[in-house]
This record gives C-alpha cells, sequence and structure tokens, in this order.
C-alpha cells in the first residue's frame, strides 16, 4: 500500500480540501496524495483500519485440535468427511517434501 501511495501525485489544493472534507483520507481510493500526508502515515492507517489497529492474528496458533466443530466441541478432524485429512497431508508432505 505505501509504494502505491509513494507513486501518487500530490493533490492541488482543491482536491486536498474535498478529499479530507469528510475528516478522513480514503487511501485506498486516492487519486492523489493529499498536503500533509505522508504515504508511510497513510498505509499504517489503512492497516489499522482493517485490523482495528490490533496485530492481525499475532502470536495465534492454529492446529487441528484446534479447530473444533462448534455443536460439539471435538476436532472437525475426528470422524466424518474430514477424518483422512491429516492423514492425506502427512503423506503428500513426505512424498513432495525433500
Amino acid at each position: 500500500m505505501s509504494q502505491r501511495l509513494s507513486s501518487l501525485p500530490a493533490c492541488t489544493v482543491a482536491q486536498s480540501v474535498a478529499l479530507t472534507a469528510g475528516g478522513q483520507f480514503d487511501a485506498i481510493n486516492a487519486p492523489c496524495l493529499p498536503r500533509g500526508v505522508t504515504a508511510d502515515v497513510a498505509a499504517v492507517q489503512v492497516k489499522d483500519s482493517i485490523t482495528g489497529g490490533k496485530d492481525f492474528l499475532d502470536k495465534t496458533t492454529i492446529s487441528a485440535a484446534s479447530i473444533k466443530n462448534s455443536s460439539d466441541n471435538q476436532s472437525v478432524f475426528t470422524g466424518g468427511k474430514l477424518a483422512q485429512v491429516p492423514k492425506q497431508y502427512q503423506r503428500a508432505k513426505k512424498h513432495l517434501l525433500f
């Protein structure tokens, strides 16, 4: 995002006023970079608006055991149609990796 914003031309005064009139700058759809707005700051604001200002999936561990079926709190890989997925994954990993 920062790269795209860095490539934008500087806005005219009229464009700057129009783009920031609502109190916020829409960096995703901007045709130019308003005066006083840097590409790096705008990119951080876009990221924060998407993630809510938190590190998205920061230190999150997802494993087969952590994926539970909501109805019975069992792993989705226990019984049923997905029971063979972990075994098939291990077979594919063994044959495809060096």
